[in-house]
């Protein structure tokens, strides 16, 4: 079967030769007249003048003499038509939703010449129906009575519901908005689409004029007027077309083609089928074109054999577009080539998956045509912009202080096409952002220099919006121009630099467009209206790519395929759903007004996509379909509604194809760093030297803590990266409070708390009785600061502690006043110091020492018994030790909870008191007792939890650790032990083989895992 378009190129070129050019062609689309003009070229054995070719649209507004007015420059004039109608009219701001929807509905009022006056009416008195609506049939009179027979009034001449009563006052105001709106326009000589073709309609109903004379005074300057019309292609006219074009054929001036042979469309009895009927009954059918033969004397509306139809299934609709190279080798096996390309059309139903295939097909084919441009609001100058509205949007007023999120400072801030812009004021203010917790940031903070007083400035109004984002478009384009890549061997930099300058011409000229036409209406307004109009134009905005239309592979849309044929049919998110689409009309006609008057309603816009898709099946010789086959909540995964009736309604074979994806992950190679050069060389550096007896301050001496020995137990290569390389991991802002956040907030208010009590002050049960009074805010005092201090970073916290802040407060307040209420039970006792600092050595085998700090929590005691070294615990720890093997060990396949980290860190505390007492000269002290206090059992366990370590004793079974010397030579030995192994140069830094580590660690990207 020959495509559509050279069929009508046959039968036109035989029956007017070189006279072609006296035609014009109209078609639904313009890509249907470059590929019709193309198959003429292929005929014709010598040049001549090309055919005018046009669209349906360019060619109805062409007849009317009004201006077409954009959709921004339409709401301006609509509401402004609203405020003469209605005085107290709300604001724009309110309005603009509203006026959108209307704006749609008139249009369509218009297109199906529906009386508006008759259709905003109450009708309340179906009388009127008798009377005045005699251009409806019975069933349409009896769908309008069924809607307002709802609206029956009661005695008291009211309604019964509120809603109705409000419904019944506005829709009473369309129809004088509507004679308004219109006579605004006309005064202007402009219009909409479906006015304008309205008012070609009327005149000539009136018979004030002809489609002739119209046509001719559309032709002006010495353009001839072309000497018949040819419609192809054409489908589900809208009344006002219908009647234009019945007035064309009836002054003689056109000829209709219809695309009616696919077989699934007439055999199918759908709506589809309902509707070329009637069009083919109103306009007829060329007679013979079909049956115009080919050069080789054959039926070119003879069928051919059936396509070869295939359906995918893949995972993912990134899956489809990474699987389009090798579809593409497979239809060429001989080498694909630019020129047979053209015989390839790859569609999408979701216009979304443009970019994945771009990217996709880089590599494989070279010049491909792409129908729908590239969406302007997907640009990376868009996304900008974006993100600045919705910093401006975000803002709120805190203390009568405009405050904006710091999350959505930080994102601005980051972008890369502000990066040349920031100086050195501005750098520092992201690593400060970064650094801080809390969620919003005063304005007068954010503006260090001129860029962040232009992103950080909230505008006045709508206009001074568009004025800050021009000056910031300006300044990113100068920043561009500058920073252009002078070698020129830098392609791929030079043309990222022309993509952006485009995008950034796109953008500027919209918003020059929209400050514009706010200037033309006079007109003030917020500027969260004028982001709204700025996000309507950009979403309509698409930068037309460049190339020759008709070589290479074809993308499209399914809509832009009308009147098209290829033998080659690849469809992408062939899903229910997306195909066909599902379409949802945004309207304020209630629906069986709509299907009353017969304007249209969802299941003509589906009888639209199924002629569209079933009419490219015949001519096609292989057809490629595959969607999404996943399943989730909302019950995706459905393939789509047409291959199931091409299956089991229409008998098609179909092939079907399971894409399986093998998820493996790769072999990572195992990292083994070797302790030698400069690498053995940091690691020393945690070793005494002779010099340290000459440093200043033994603290600023590097020294291992207890967090890093059990580090080097659980991995030895994070060691490597965190403590040998100094590699620390980016400190990101959460919007949630951290784990090791929530500890540290919790450890600096007991500090507070008992700062008072520091070195041997008296801890009673009295004291802590009075603390714990709800009647005294003490303790929601002090955890305010060191929420404020440790986790907001900031001395004043007036204002800051609401919402969540607030909420983590009580939290911690709550875990406080537990590890009170324990140490109540516990009192009396003499409280001896808080993040306690103390340092050390330990001798390894090989005679070298080793430093050692640490910070211990908390260090109390009871006179006469023990002295307690505390460790606050956040998570779930255990406190009891199962073997003396697993001390500064990693038990493989454990939980963290399990894992003896905690006991080792404590104990180690206790050595380095221990020691530190032995070094000053202590002779007569108190045994250690090293303590766990565990949030999490503390409120679980209650008055039986003590906290006390408990160890393996050598007959088997536990006892309570209450003198650290107990077990001193069997810790330092256990301690030399892994040091010994850390310092080892025959043993290198590896990684850990227990994969539960590398879940929560930083640097798994780095080794691979």
């Amino acid at each position: 079967m020959e495509p559509f378009l050279k069929q009508i190129a046959i039968h036109y070129y035989k029956e007017h030769g070189e006279e072609i050019h006296r035609l014009c062609f109209v078609f639904p689309g313009r890509r249907a007249g470059l590929f019709f003009k193309r198959h003429l070229s292929h005929l014709a054995d010598k040049p001549l003048f090309s055919p005018k070719a046009t669209t349906l649209k360019d060619l109805l507004l062409g007849l009317s003499p009004a201006e077409e007015l954009d959709r921004t420059a339409l709401l301006f004039e609509l509401y402004n038509s609203y405020r003469e109608i209605a005085p107290e009219a709300e604001p724009f701001d309110q309005f603009l939703f509203w006026g959108d929807i209307i704006l749609k509905d008139f249009n369509e009022i218009d297109r199906h010449l529906i009386p508006a006056t008759m259709l905003y009416s109450n009708l309340k008195d179906y009388r009127e129906l008798d009377s005045d609506f005699s251009f409806l049939n019975e069933r349409q009179v009896e769908a309008i009575r069924s809607f307002w027979n709802s609206f029956s009034p009661t005695k008291g001449g009211e309604t019964e519901d509120s809603c109705q009563q409000n419904f019944l006052e506005f829709w009473q105001l369309l129809s004088p908005l509507y004679t308004r709106f219109k006579s605004r326009l006309d005064a202007q000589s402009k219009g909409y689409a479906g006015m304008m073709v309205r008012r070609t309609a009327e005149l000539l109903k009136k018979r004030e004029t002809s489609v002739r004379e119209l046509l001719q005074s559309a032709y002006r300057g010495n353009d001839e007027a072309p000497k018949k019309y040819v419609f192809a292609g054409l489908l589900a006219l809208s009344p006002a077309e219908e009647y234009i074009l019945s007035r064309m054929k009836d002054e003689g001036l056109c000829e209709f083609c219809f695309d009616d042979e696919s077989p699934l469309i007439q055999s199918g009895g759908s709506l589809a089928c309902t509707i070329l009927d009637h069009d083919k009954e109103v306009f007829g059918q060329t007679f013979g074109w079909k049956s115009q033969s080919t050069a080789g004397g054959e039926d070119a509306s003879m069928p051919t054999k059936t396509p070869t139809i295939r359906v995918i299934r893949t995972a993912s609709e990134i899956v489809q577009a990474k699987l389009l190279p090798r579809l593409i080798e497979e239809l060429y096996p001989a080498g694909y080539t630019d020129n047979n390309g053209i015989e390839t059309a790859i569609l999408l139903p979701d216009e979304r998956m443009l970019m994945p295939v771009l990217n996709s097909l880089v590599d494989t084919v070279e010049r491909i045509n792409v129908t729908m441009g590239y969406p302007l609001a997907q640009s990376s100058i868009s996304l900008l912009a974006d993100k600045w509205i919705k910093a401006q949007a975000n803002m709120r007023t805190i203390h009568d202080v405009l405050h904006f999120r710091t999350e959505a400072a930080i994102d601005l801030l980051n972008s890369l096409l502000l990066s040349p812009l920031l100086t050195d004021k501005s750098r520092r203010l992201m690593k400060t952002l970064e650094g801080t917790k809390t969620f919003y940031i005063s304005a007068t903070e954010l503006q260090c220099d001129s860029l962040t007083k232009h992103l950080f400035t909230p505008p006045a109004d709508g206009s001074a919006l568009l004025d800050t984002l021009f000056a910031l478009l300006e300044s990113i384009a100068q920043s561009i121009e500058e920073n252009r890549p002078s070698n020129e061997e830098e392609d791929i930099a030079e043309q990222v630099a022309n993509i952006e300058l485009e995008q950034l011409y796109y953008y500027r000229n919209t918003v020059n467009r929209l400050k514009g036409l706010i200037s033309e209406a006079a007109m003030t307004m917020s500027p969260q209206s004028a982001a709204l109009l700025l996000q309507g134009l950009i979403t309509g905005t698409a930068i037309p790519f460049e190339g020759e239309p008709l070589i290479g592979v074809q993308i499209m849309s399914m809509e832009e395929t009308r009147a098209l044929d290829f033998e080659h049919l690849i469809i992408l998110s062939a899903n229910e759903g997306k195909l066909p689409s599902r379409t949802h009309e945004t309207t304020m006609i209630p629906y069986t007004l709509r299907r009353g008057y017969g304007l249209p309603v969802n299941e003509i816009n589906e009888a639209t996509q199924i002629y569209d898709f079933f009419r490219l099946l015949p001519r096609a010789k292989r057809v490629t379909m595959l969607y999404d086959a996943r399943t989730d909540q909302s019950g995706g995964g459905e393939e789509s509604r047409y291959i199931r009736q091409m299956r089991y309604l229409f008998d098609t074979p179909i092939e079907v194809q399971e894409l399986h994806l093998i998820g493996s992950l790769p072999n990572s190679p195992h990292i083994s760093v070797p302790k030698e050069g400069e690498t053995l060389k940091k690691l020393y550096r945690f070793l005494e030297t002779p010099q340290d007896e000459h440093a200043s301050s033994d603290l600023k001496l590097p020294a291992l803590s207890a967090s890093s020995i059990n580090t080097y137990a659980a991995c030895p290569l994070r060691f490597y990266y965190e403590y040998v390389r100094g590699i620390r991991e980016e400190n990101a802002p959460e919007e949630l409070m951290a784990a090791n956040d929530f500890g540290t907030v919790v450890h600096r208010a007991m500090e507070l708390i008992y700062q008072p009590c520091c070195s041997g002050g008296e801890v009673s049960t009295q004291m802590l009785s009075q603390w714990l009074d709800p009647a005294n805010a003490i303790i929601a005092r002090t955890v305010r600061q060191a929420y404020s201090e440790e986790y907001l970073h900031t001395k004043d916290v007036k204002g800051q502690l609401t919402g969540l802040n607030h909420l983590y407060c009580v939290m911690i307040e709550k875990y406080v006043r537990r590890i009170l209420e324990h140490d109540k039970s516990i009192a009396p006792f003499r409280y001896i110091a808080s993040e306690k600092r103390v340092r050390g050595s330990l001798a390894l085998s090989n005679g070298h020492r080793v430093r050692l700090q640490g910070v211990i929590d908390r260090i109390d005691e009871f006179p006469g018994e023990v002295r307690r070294i505390v460790d606050y615990k956040s998570g779930g720890v255990s406190a009891s030790l199962k073997s003396w093997d697993s001390l500064f060990s990693h038990i493989n396949g454990k939980p963290g909870k399990d894992q003896p980290s905690a006991i080792s860190q404590t104990l180690f505390y206790a050595f380095m008191v221990r020691t530190q007492m032995e070094k000053d000269g202590e002779k007569r002290y108190l045994p250690l007792c090293p303590t766990i206090y565990s949030f999490q059992s503390l409120y679980k366990d209650k008055d039986e939890y003590t906290g006390v370590i408990c160890v393996p004793e050598s007959g088997g079974g536990y006892s309570s650790l209450t003198d650290f010397d107990q077990i001193r030579d069997t810790f330092e030995e256990k301690l030399r032990r892994r040091l010994d192994q850390m310092f080892d140069p025959d043993i290198p830094f590896a990684g850990t083989d227990d994969t539960k580590v590398c879940s929560y660690c930083p640097f798994v990207t780095i080794c691979g895992k």
